[in-house]
């Protein structure tokens, strides 16, 4: 119990700093100050500077930090956007696969007492998720709306198999990913025509075709279901 405390502590400790002291730091405006500066270090210190940045959003997704979406655009910016969409994709999953095996780990435990095991909705609805996990998680990973942090925990807690998780999981963020990549691809221009970078002013050809690829994400789940892809 006193572990299980303290592991709560700790998360709500680190979430607290994060907003309260990490949210200044990730910036645009810091983004455009040090762009300059960054971009040298990486160019000098490729392999280095790309470990920092794995680790970093790591770190973010696993403690459910607010800045993902922050460090996939720097990181197109920084590193071009196809070898940034790559190592997104790798922290992004990587990340996600072991707040999944800690949520099944911790928090199943914690609801297993409070939910009914044998009738009712949740069971049916479980039920069905279970059934055909595959297509569901696929749609939800693809469709920007639902929170990242969300479908991690409520797939250990539904009882996702683990390696349907990981396809899903790394299959269904590509797409997102390559997307805000091409948003930060965009964003390189702005700075190298000396102007500043915000989220208002994210306009170029990629961040158009950024913009439709966002559209075209929503529509997948809809068009995969329609087909029956996927589905046994």
């Amino acid at each position: 119990m006193y572990r299980h405390l303290f592991l709560i502590a700790l998360i709500l400790v680190i979430i607290i700093f994060s907003y309260t002291f990490l949210n200044s730091i990730f910036t645009f405006e810091n983004l455009n100050i040090y762009f300059h500066e960054m971009a040298n270090y990486i160019k000098n210190n490729y392999i280095l500077a790309a470990s920092i940045y794995l680790i970093i959003y790591f770190l973010v997704v696993l403690f459910c930090l607010p800045f993902a979406w922050f460090i996939t655009i720097s990181g197109a910016m920084l590193f071009g956007w196809i070898v940034g969409s790559i190592l997104s994709v790798l922290a992004a999953g990587t990340g996600a696969c072991i707040v999944f095996l800690l949520a099944r780990s911790y928090m199943v435990v914690l609801f297993k007492s409070k939910i009914p095991t044998s009738k009712g909705k949740y069971n049916r609805f479980k039920k069905e998720i279970k059934k055909n996990a595959f297509f569901y998680l696929l749609s939800v990973r693809l469709m920007p709306i639902f929170p990242f942090v969300f479908i991690n925990v409520a797939s250990a807690i539904i009882g996702v198999k683990f390696r349907i998780f990981v396809v899903t999981t790394f299959v269904g963020i590509i797409p997102g990913s390559i997307i805000y990549s091409l948003l930060g691809h965009g964003a390189v221009e702005i700075i190298l025509r000396g102007e500043f970078v915000d989220h208002k002013n994210l306009y170029s050809f990629e961040a158009i075709l950024g913009l439709i690829g966002l559209s075209i994400m929503v529509l997948l789940p809809i068009i995969i279901k329609k087909f029956g892809f996927f589905n046994k």
